[in-house]
């Protein structure tokens, strides 16, 4: 498994997220995201860097604007 495959599965765990509201954020195909969670052997894919920044900083401007309001 990729370290970015860990650090999505680190996030979801956090954020109680499952793979529609990944895929839902970054605009992919559930089955692009569900690949992104499974081990190499099991049909995993890597996560791109650029997908993992993204979705890091969607939840952080996410949480940070409920503080604003």
């Amino acid at each position: 498994m990729h370290d970015n495959s860990l650090i999505l599965r680190g996030i979801m765990k956090a954020h109680a997220l499952g793979v529609d509201d990944i895929a839902r954020q970054l605009g992919v195909a559930p089955a692009t995201a569900r690949a992104w969670t499974l081990n190499d052997a099991d049909g995993g894919a890597v996560m791109p860097d650029a997908e993992l920044k993204l979705l890091q900083y969607a939840l952080m401007t996410e949480n940070k604007r409920r503080h604003l309001f």
